[in-house]
């Protein structure tokens, strides 16, 4: 993933300012302190990654003068191409879209897709760092230097290494093996306490213990005579309620009665209520018909007073055609006078293009050849013509050139042979070239014969000793031998005697070839050689060296030839232009004469100028078009003019129809106006009162309708209770409303005495039985709450026991509080298990990482390495307890404690890139740096510079600085200088 470039709406101090063409492998943006270089990161992290949150103490870079708040990213990925992430104000993180190239568009989920699922802490952790990671190695301790450098190379930072040293602390706090003051160990020291406590409680627990089951006795008993009691209760409840409702029970019986006789009734609900209102609206509406019966015939003798006319409708129909037309025709007019004004213009034009042409009057434009062959063949021969004259023009002035040249290579060749030697003295000259040396060259050689000789003299003196040093050991060899073959012989040993005797022939054999060693020296040679050389030096070592007197020579000759050379050539391009300059001449006149046959065409004079053919024929194409433009215009005018003449001879022959006599056709039109205005006028009163007419019909047979729609509901109610007039109907109505009276009744008392009673009542016949059941009920009660006081009393006995027994703290009291402690224990238990947990998952990953990761990223951490220092440090090894060495060149290993702070700081960039180009694959994205090494020295930061670059083939690299030295250091189209008026950059 690349960025292409950015396009700030608003953040911090910039409002709409657009980065463009970032570079695609290292881009350096510089700017002094405050120009914006923080603000352009935390940019980039919030489009990718979503704006801080108001809760999170990073800075949200909200614009203080302006509305718009975020921005958008365009970057280039493998996968989708070139993707637009755009982020503005929204909820807490912002609105997000994604936008592909393929018209797809998306929010957080397909961004989530583009970016690989990549986090903010994980990006700022190892794709993105500056000073304090360098400056955190220098605040370690040193036992925590390595851990920190194993965190960086495998994970990208010590955030996993802070997670697990809390996780300890946290244990610490829980639970120690030997301690006393963690939570676990005090809890488990009041747990033995309180168990032994337990323990002595459950021996006075037995008679506890009975008491309880006792009271457990006598709790159920009285539970069971309260039961009793209270079904008592509700029977008591039950006949008393029964005995005050029988006077409404017996009425209730007496209303039913007399319903049964009454029934059966048939007649509608609220029937007489329903026909006073049915008989009251048909007399209102009938009232309302008779009133619209008047109406109608006083409108029907309007109509007839209206209907008389003076103008029949086919001449009201024309007349209204011809005032419907007058504003065309008066447009017309108006176009007739334009055209008119335009026909003037045209004649002015064309007298003007003839004049400033010189056109001849005897020429008919309209039969000029003005087509495009006659365009193309004036610009060819104009071009050919202007070609010629510019080509003639670089002919003189190169034939100038060749004159000049020419003159000044003879004389030159006259220079350079005066100056040279003849021939015979040539030849002597390079005879005595060969031979001669010049002082310097002798003094180095006699220098060189010197060194020689001293080497010959001391390699003898050399030889010599040794030749006197082997002859000594030949002789003490040859008196061992002796001794040797005496010692064997005496002793009878054979083979020592034998092993004498050849020790005997060999001593003797190296004495002879010592002797016969012969000095071959050359120091003789040498020095003949070196008395030969100062003969020289006295006699000719001041002498002119020949070989510069002949190199000069030499150089003069090859000189004169090559200046000969060149006069000969520049001679013949002389001739070669002089026939190109009269071919030129001879073209201009053929092309002259073909411009004089296209004037005489075109209806120009002979003396017109050849330059302004083009503007000419221009000119003539306009004279064609306004002439043409003329005709049109001429012809239009009569043909509109015709048109109007024949619409007024028609519109006053109207006129006089109406009766009309007037000339003026302003006048004839406004009385025709008004003429035919009165007519409409009578003709639309007309219609608005048969208009009026046939609304009173309709509303007449509206009310007709409702009329026997009410007559139709009144039989339908006097069909349902089967009567056939209104007395009938009011008598069937009045026993039914007594009817329905006696029902409220009985649903009233139903009420009254409730539906259970009702249905009790029926198992009993009078009220006396009543009040002897009533009776029995009474003494029942009594018993059972005489039983119950004995009962209570007793248990209010047991329970006073049980109290005593209580008073200073029952067995269940200090179970209680054992299962209570027992219970916290348990959870800092499970709290302590669940963080081990977490640690030890911790722990597995952290591992996992360094097996699986960590040794492709000293592999190439090693190369990174030796190239920043220089080669002094090649190679890091990572030891099986989790140490990390580095060995310098000189083959000692050093620990990173050990290390200075510059090469401590150099092992942490190079783990650091090391990494970013290990997980390169997976997560491809721009690395970037904010002045991450400015306390390096000049050697430092080039290595470091150089080691970016090469990073920057593979992954794009953003260097934020404000040192003037490290941007001098990059191609400036790399560079991106952040000034005031750029930071300002506001529509």
């Amino acid at each position: 993933m690349k960025l292409k470039s950015l396009h700030i709406y608003g953040y911090g101090k910039f409002i709409n300012y657009k980065m463009d063409e970032l570079s695609p492998d290292i881009q350096v943006i510089f700017g002094e302190n405050e120009a914006g270089k923080s603000t352009i990161m935390s940019f980039i992290h919030s489009i990718l990654f979503g704006f801080p949150s108001k809760q999170q103490s990073v800075l949200r870079y909200e614009p203080k003068t302006h509305s718009a708040y975020g921005g958008q990213i365009t970057i280039m990925t493998r996968e989708y191409g070139e993707v637009v992430i755009e982020r503005v104000r929204g909820k807490s993180a912002g609105d997000v879209t994604v936008f592909l190239r393929d018209g797809v568009t998306g929010g957080e989920e397909l961004l989530t897709q583009v970016l690989r699922g990549m986090s903010r802490t994980l990006y700022e952790n190892v794709f993105s760092f500056n000073l304090s990671g360098l400056q955190e190695v220098q605040r370690l301790k040193n036992d925590e230097i390595t851990r920190y450098l194993l965190a960086t190379g495998s994970i990208g930072s010590d955030i996993l290494l802070q997670a697990d040293e809390a996780f300890q602390k946290e244990l610490d706090y829980l639970f120690k093996p030997g301690g006393r003051k963690p939570r676990l160990n005090e809890q488990i020291k009041i747990l033995r306490e309180q168990e032994a406590e337990l323990r002595q409680a459950r021996q006075e627990n037995e008679k506890y213990e009975a008491l309880l089951i006792k009271k457990e006795q006598l709790s159920i008993e009285i539970q069971n005579l309260d039961k009793e009691s209270s079904t008592n209760e509700r029977n008591y409840r039950k006949m008393m309620e029964l005995v005050e409702k029988w006077s409404l029970i017996t009425e209730y019986e007496h209303v039913c009665e007399k319903i049964e006789r009454l029934q059966p009734v048939t007649f509608p609900t609220d029937g007489l209520i329903r026909y006073e209102q049915l008989f009251n609206n048909r007399l209102a509406i009938f009232s309302k018909w008779k009133a619209l019966q008047e109406k109608s015939e006083k409108t029907s003798a309007s109509i007839i007073k209206n209907t008389e006319s003076q103008i029949d409708d086919q001449l009201l129909k024309k007349v209204k055609k011809y005032m419907d037309e007058w504003p065309h025709y008066k447009q017309i007019q108006g176009e007739i006078e334009a055209l008119e004004k335009s026909i003037n213009e045209y004649i002015e034009q064309i007298e003007r293009i003839r004049q400033d042409l010189h056109f001849s009057k005897d020429k008919d434009i309209q039969e000029i050849n003005l087509s495009f062959d006659m365009k193309a063949q004036i610009k060819d021969k104009l071009h050919q013509l202007v070609g010629l004259e510019t080509e003639e023009q670089q002919i003189l002035s190169q034939i100038e050139r060749l004159y000049k040249e020419v003159d000044i290579a003879e004389k030159k060749c006259e220079t350079i042979e005066q100056k040279m030697l003849s021939e015979s003295d040539f030849n002597k000259l390079q005879k005595q070239r060969v031979n001669w040396k010049n002082r310097e060259q002798l003094i180095e050689e006699e220098k060189s014969i010197k060194r020689d000789l001293e080497i010959e003299i001391e390699r003898n003196a050399m030889q010599e000793k040794q030749t006197k040093m082997n002859l000594m050991m030949n002789v003490i060899f040859f008196v061992l031998s002796i001794g040797l073959f005496i010692w064997g012989w005496s002793q009878r040993e054979h083979i020592l005697t034998i092993v004498a005797i050849i020790a005997f022939v060999y001593a003797i054999i190296a004495f002879v070839l010592g002797k016969k060693q012969k000095n071959i020296s050359n120091v003789e040679h040498l020095q003949s050689k070196l008395a030969k050389i100062k003969n020289q030096l006295e006699n000719e070592g001041d002498h002119i060296n020949p070989q510069l007197i002949y190199d000069e020579q030499q150089s003069l000759r090859n000189e004169w030839k090559q200046t000969f050379q060149g006069l000969e050539e520049k001679k013949y391009n002389l001739q070669e232009w002089t026939s190109y300059k009269e071919k030129n001449k001879s073209e201009q006149e053929i092309i002259q004469t073909e411009l004089v046959q296209i004037k005489d065409q075109l209806g120009l004079p002979i003396f017109f100028a050849n330059s302004r053919l083009d503007d000419a024929y221009e000119l003539l194409l306009k004279l064609f078009q306004l002439h043409s433009n003329m005709l049109h215009a001429k012809k239009e005018r009569d043909d509109k003019k015709e048109k109007y003449d024949k619409w007024m001879e028609e519109l006053r022959e109207i006129a006089l129809e109406v009766g009309i006599t007037e000339v003026d056709k302003i006048v004839i039109l406004h009385q025709l106006k008004g003429c035919y205005e009165s007519e409409q006028a009578k003709k639309n009163n007309l219609i608005e009162l048969i208009e009026k007419k046939n609304e009173i019909v309709e509303e007449k047979k509206i009310l007709e309708v409702e009329i026997n729609e009410y007559d139709k509901v009144i039989q339908e109610l006097f069909d349902h209770a089967g009567v056939k007039n209104e007395e009938e109907f009011r008598s069937v109505g009045k026993r039914f409303e007594e009817l329905e009276r006696l029902q409220t009744r009985v649903e009233v008392l139903k009420a009254q005495i409730g539906s259970d009673m009702l249905v009790e009542s029926e198992n009993y016949d009078s009220e006396d039985e009543l009040n002897d059941i009533l009776g029995k009920i009474v003494v029942q009660m009594t018993a059972n709450e005489k039983k119950l006081q004995d009962l209570r009393q007793q248990l209010a006995s047991i329970n006073h026991k049980i109290e005593q027994l209580e008073e200073g703290g029952t067995y269940t009291d200090k179970l209680h509080r054992f299962h209570q402690s027992k219970s916290n224990f348990n959870e800092q238990a499970q709290k302590w298990a669940k963080i081990m947990l977490a640690q030890t998952l911790l722990q597995k990953t952290m591992s996992n990482y360094i097996k699986d990761r960590f040794p492709k990223v000293m592999k190439t951490a090693e190369a990174y390495m030796s190239m920043l220092t220089n080669n002094q440090y090649v190679q890091i090894s990572f030891q099986q307890n989790e140490s990390i060495l580095v060995r310098h060149q000189n083959g000692t290993y050093y620990a990173p404690a050990e290390l200075s702070r510059g090469t401590s700081e150099q092992l942490y960039t190079a783990l650091r890139f090391a990494l970013v180009q290990v997980l390169h694959e997976d997560y491809p994205f721009p690395i970037i740096i904010d002045d991450g090494f400015v306390n390096f020295d000049k050697q430092r930061t080039d290595n470091v510079l150089q080691l970016m670059k090469t990073i920057s083939k593979t992954s794009q690299v953003f260097l934020f600085t404000c040192h003037e030295h490290i941007k001098a250091k990059f191609d400036p189209s790399h560079c991106y200088a952040l000034t005031e008026s750029r930071e300002q950059h506001v529509t």
